[in-house]
């Protein structure tokens, strides 16, 4: 059995940085689920966002497709030139390549959104809105200060910061002599 006397604090000093640690990780771990709740949602906005650009892009589509139509009847009556239907084409080719570009990047967002939260991507199928949900009143946030207060980033610097300092102490009751107190026993049979 040992036992050490505590004189200068030195066990002590140990106990709260490791204590001023612990809360350091906890920190660590709300800052992290609160970037990927932030990162869901802004993917989750890009891809809305994306769907409604490719609904957009299929529409001007079509649009391209009966503008080439009337512009060859047109052409076809003498009244254009065959220049313009080879503007319409290009400008047709343009807005499929932007469907194209729309449709990989939705098949991108939802991959990224699977990633983010825990499941394959092969299994991964979602019913994209067509709008956003409306957003809730913004909750009172109190004063700037209240605010730093209350970010887990800042208070994870901040336990860190203690851990630091109460390592610092222990460092420096190392220095000094050490009281302990040893006990031990045996125990022998003379066969």
């Amino acid at each position: 059995i040992s036992y050490e006397v505590d004189l200068w604090g030195r066990i002590r000093a140990n106990t709260d940085a490791e204590e001023f640690r612990f809360r350091a990780s906890y920190y660590d771990y709300k800052t992290a689920s609160i970037s990927l709740s932030a990162e869901i949602a802004n993917t989750w906005f890009r891809l809305i966002t994306t769907k409604k650009q490719l609904e957009l892009a299929k529409d001007q589509i079509k649009t391209n497709e009966k503008a080439i139509k009337l512009i060859r009847v047109r052409f076809g009556g003498g009244q254009i030139k065959a220049v313009d239907i080879l503007r319409q084409r290009q400008l047709l080719e343009q807005t499929k390549d932007l469907e194209i570009l729309y449709t990989t990047n939705l098949q991108e967002l939802k991959n990224q959104l699977a990633t983010l939260t825990g499941t394959p991507a092969q299994n991964f199928d979602i019913e994209i809105p067509e709008s956003l949900p409306d957003l809730p009143p913004i909750p009172r946030a109190g004063l700037p200060l209240d605010l730093i207060r209350r970010r887990p980033d800042i208070l994870r610097e901040y336990n860190a910061l203690l851990a630091t300092d109460r390592d610092m102490a222990a460092a420096i009751a190392n220095k000094f002599p050490r009281l302990s107190f040893d006990l031990s026993t045996q125990a022998r049979s003379n066969t």
